[in-house]
């Protein structure tokens, strides 16, 4: 019955997951994860970078952007996880990622 409504919203969410994507491999400071799903987990800095991880995490909070912190996990420290949202969630995201990277250096 809801077919078709759910095959467009999957392919709404594998297009912005691929935008999400895209936009993180713009940052040298970023590297993100092969993801089949709907989030994405990238790695801050240098792998095991925790600090960079949390100060991105808080700096994006700061913006108005709530992703998950997962510097401090086993096996993927150093890394956040973002999910994928509308485009407006998503543009919000890439635009307070790409401001805070700038002014940071780190881009």
């Amino acid at each position: 019955k809801y077919r078709t409504e759910m095959d467009a919203r999957v392919r709404e969410l594998v297009s912005e997951r691929e935008r999400i994507m895209e936009g993180l491999r713009a940052f040298e400071a970023l590297e993100s994860l092969p993801s089949g799903a709907n989030f994405i987990l990238f790695r801050v800095g240098k792998p095991g970078d925790t600090a960079a991880a949390s100060r991105l995490w808080s700096d994006l909070v700061a913006h108005g952007v709530l992703i998950r912190d997962f510097a401090a996990w086993p096996g993927v420290e150093g890394c956040l996880r973002v999910t994928v949202g509308s485009r407006g969630d998503n543009d919000a995201f890439l635009t307070a990622l790409g401001s805070i990277l700038r002014e940071s250096g780190a881009s």
